[in-house]
């Protein structure tokens, strides 16, 4: 059996990840039509991994810093 450090992150429902991130919902499904953050479509609902969110949108904040 895997302790829980060795399971893979959950993937979280679209009100989760604005809920995280602090956005409103239509924001997170403009920077996933936009290609700024991964996302997982399942039938008619996105899920998203937060720390790959997260590293995305970090990342793309530093290229625009530059």
């Amino acid at each position: 059996m895997k302790t829980p450090k060795e399971q893979p992150n959950p993937l979280v429902k679209m009100k989760e990840m604005a809920a995280i991130l602090k956005i409103h919902e239509r924001t997170v499904r403009s920077l996933v039509r936009k290609g700024e953050i991964p996302a997982v479509k399942i039938r008619k609902s996105y899920r998203f991994h937060p720390e790959e969110v997260i590293k995305a949108l970090t990342v793309e904040a530093e290229v625009k810093q530059e």
